[in-house]
């Protein structure tokens, strides 16, 4: 899988933990972690070694270079030929610069023959070399590469003004049968543009709209043989866009750059949904002491299947100045497979067969009906890292912010 990025109804096709789909035969998923991959390295240490001497060309090598601005830095992954595939082998990236070729990062090669770097700043034309050892006299270098030449942009959304920008628009507004969601539904008014960020909030409803639901529900849960115990924990406004009818991709690369609520008792995602009974899950955070997940849904089937398994960067996010800050968050997927990264990181890798399908882009921030006694009675998930007596009890409304979300396809 190249490297690549996308900045980011009955029961309606919903998503992030709502959808419904008709079953199928499942697939059979090869998920690898995070540490299966080569990590990719920064800023080089007077300790690493720069490249000397002779430098040849690898012909069997190919360099990939993101199109994604991961804070600043620029995520670059070589790969090298049969030959000159060692385990433990430096290589060194270098960016091309008016005096010549400066390193920024050194990463070991793996066994497969591939190195991983994250390089400080963005944009410009690299090469990875590979530095001698005993059995390879001289260093070799990969072709050079820059993002413009293997990426072309095909949705740039900032969020300039006071409205909503095309091709965004907004998703299943006043509907409270979504997903068993009986006791939410995204509302206009929780979706705020404003100095060039759109923020998304969860609310309690008006007094109107909760007596109004609320009877609702209990009729829905009569009929399905529920308990009909209504909203015990109140109605709630939520908000959800996405660019459905108006812009798809088939295969490529999406991120975003987005701040997610701390709080628990909403979960807020940037997720792909598609016609073919296919979504892919970007990334959907659960609050802290929850941690955050990378999922798809192929016609049915989650993988990973095991829910305790959806999660990833645990040690991470059981920081609550996690929180607080901007991620940069990508998926990069073709028929093959789907990778997740978070700030340029490799998250999970689902190498799962997927049929043709166009995907249009949805943001979202959902309260579950399964979800909302945490406004009350928060807790934390065990496996989190996180004490439950530390998460304080949460203040509506909850927001998320969204400042730009991008695709791109290969040239």
């Amino acid at each position: 899988m190249r490297i690549v990025a996308v900045a980011l109804a009955g029961a309606v096709l919903v998503g992030c933990t709502g959808q419904t789909t008709p079953p199928s035969a499942p697939m059979s998923p090869a998920p690898t972690t995070a540490s299966s991959q080569p990590e990719p390295s920064g800023t080089p240490t007077p300790q690493q070694s720069s490249p000397t001497g002779r430098i040849s060309q690898d012909a069997a090598a190919a360099l990939e270079v993101s199109p994604v601005d991961y804070g600043d830095s620029t995520l670059v992954r070589a790969t090298f030929g049969a030959s000159q595939r060692a385990k433990g082998r430096p290589v060194a990236l270098q960016r091309q610069t008016d005096s010549g070729w400066q390193q920024v990062a050194s990463a070991k090669m793996t066994g497969a023959g591939s190195a991983e770097f994250l390089a400080p700043g963005t944009g410009g034309t690299f090469r990875a070399v590979a530095l001698p050892t005993a059995k390879t006299r001289d260093a070799v270098a990969t072709p050079t590469a820059k993002a413009a030449d293997q990426w072309n942009r095909v949705l740039n959304s900032g969020f300039d003004g006071s409205s909503l920008p095309r091709p965004w628009d907004y998703r299943l507004t006043d509907i409270y049968d979504a997903g068993g969601r009986w006791c939410s539904a995204p509302r206009k008014s929780n979706v705020e543009v404003a100095d060039g960020i759109i923020t998304l909030s969860m609310s309690k409803a008006s007094k109107a709209v909760t007596a109004r639901v609320n009877a609702s529900a209990k009729r829905k849960q009569a009929q399905a043989g529920q308990k009909t115990a209504g909203c015990p924990e109140g109605v709630f406004d939520n908000a959800m866009v996405s660019t459905q009818d108006r812009f798809t991709i088939p295969s490529g690369m999406v991120a975003a750059r987005v701040k997610f609520p701390r709080a628990p008792g909403a979960h807020a995602s940037v997720w792909l949904q598609s016609d073919a009974a296919q979504e892919i899950d970007m990334i959907e955070t659960f609050g802290y002491g929850r941690g955050i997940t990378n999922v798809i849904h192929v016609r049915g089937t989650k993988h990973p299947a095991d829910g305790t398994q959806s999660y990833v960067a645990t040690d991470l996010v059981a920081d609550p100045q996690w929180w607080d800050a901007w991620h940069t968050v990508s998926v990069e997927w073709d028929r093959s497979g789907v990778q997740f990264r978070l700030d340029g990181k490799l998250t999970r890798e689902l190498k799962v067969a997927l049929a043709p399908a166009n995907y249009y882009v949805v943001i979202s921030l959902l309260s579950s009906d399964w979800e909302t006694y945490r406004l009350t009675k928060p807790d934390a998930r065990p496996g989190s890292g996180v004490d439950a007596a530390s998460v304080p009890k949460p203040k509506l409304p909850l927001t998320m912010d969204v400042d730009w979300v991008r695709a791109w396809r290969t040239r």
